[in-house]
């Protein structure tokens, strides 16, 4: 496999892992946990690969995001987490799980309100220092585009202006970005569960994207199969380029 592991193993069969200068695009309805696989891809990678990530949040600070990443890596229940109602055994557990994430090649930017030329030089700059091979931005509706105009007209022209500014920066450093968005307000509004092909193209409407990924549930979350830590879901994969639509049931 020519590219990063992603952490699911049929999804690396699919798409040969994270490749250089990709810009991939998830998109996921509210049912599945957006942040959380997120946060699972980043540390897979930052640990299990050895390779050094950055992860641009958007809207959820830091020392959130960290919270989140004791939860899922201990078991315990984040807001016994976050108000300190833990016992001394979770305790221990909660210090050792910080030893190892500390050693994670993991750095997290979570300044808000970036314009595109600064989530720009702030990737090169993390490249540079760091040498990072793969760069997360999580939910880049909230980037300040340069656009004007209707409510409808500006929302494709600064999906436009966005996938293209991070297409450009995939290509300069030549290393895949990922990007997680919000599901499109006329998939989650529909009836029928699974997302259709059509449907990438409004999520994430400019050829510039090599592969849109929708993360959904159907009858699988009628099974109970679910349990505290572990979400079984589906991954429809569509790619712009060739109309290519695949699927694949994983565990995040």
């Amino acid at each position: 496999m020519r590219g990063i592991p992603t952490g699911v193993q049929d999804l690396d069969t699919l798409i040969g892992g994270w490749q250089g200068a990709d810009l991939v695009i998830i998109t996921t309805p509210s049912s599945v946990s957006q942040m959380s696989l997120a946060l699972s891809m980043a540390l897979h990678v930052a640990k299990t690969s050895k390779q050094g990530m950055g992860f641009f949040s958007l809207e959820m600070h830091k020392h959130r995001l960290v919270q989140s990443l004791l939860a899922m890596r201990t078991g315990i229940d984040l807001h016994r987490l976050r108000t300190g109602w833990i016992t001394d055994e979770e305790h221990a557990l909660v210090m050792a799980t910080v030893r190892t994430l500390s050693k994670a090649h993991l750095w997290i930017d979570d300044t808000p309100d970036l314009s595109l030329a600064q989530l720009r030089q702030r990737a090169r700059q993390l490249v540079e220092a760091h040498h990072i091979t793969l760069i997360l931005v999580d939910h880049p509706s909230v980037i300040q585009p340069s656009v004007h105009g209707t409510r409808h007209e500006k929302r494709l022209q600064e999906l436009g202006e966005i996938h293209h500014s991070l297409k450009a920066l995939a290509g300069e450093l030549n290393i895949p970005v990922v990007v997680f968005v919000p599901i499109a307000c006329s998939v989650a509004s529909r009836g029928a569960k699974r997302p259709q092909h059509a449907d990438s193209r409004e999520s994430a409407p400019e050829k510039a994207i090599d592969h849109v990924l929708f993360l959904y549930r159907d009858e699988l979350a009628e099974l109970g199969v679910e349990s505290k830590n572990v979400v079984i879901c589906r991954i429809m994969v569509t790619n712009h380029q060739y109309g290519q639509v695949t699927e694949v049931d994983i565990s995040v």
